[in-house]
């Protein structure tokens, strides 16, 4: 069974069951890597910076934090259209004040 966003213990390291081989699709946390965002070593997840129905979305790495914080800070419609670029999510004002307060 694939769990996605349903976690209540964010801290937990999820393992799909869903395509063990290619986590491509997979917003568990899967390795430990560098978060795009805080830039803070931790387990990934794989956040789809357009929608997942496409088949050839981009995704780029986040930490559960960042990417809870993500889709916390923006409804679906805006990071298609707005914040479709890890760039473009470092840019917003709510953005910057969160990852400044982690730094701290």
């Amino acid at each position: 069974m694939k769990i996605c966003h349903a976690p209540l213990d964010w801290n937990m390291w999820y393992i799909s069951k869903y395509n063990e081989e290619d986590d491509t699709n997979t917003c568990e946390p899967k390795k430990i890597s560098i978060c795009a965002l805080c830039e803070k070593t931790k387990p990934i997840t794989k956040h789809h910076l357009t929608t997942k129905a496409d088949p050839y979305s981009k995704t780029a790495k986040l930490c559960l934090d960042c990417h809870k914080f993500v889709h916390k800070t923006f409804k679906l419609k805006e990071i298609i259209m707005l914040y479709n670029t890890i760039e473009k999510i470092k840019e917003n004002e709510k953005i910057q004040k969160y990852l400044n307060e982690r730094v701290v």
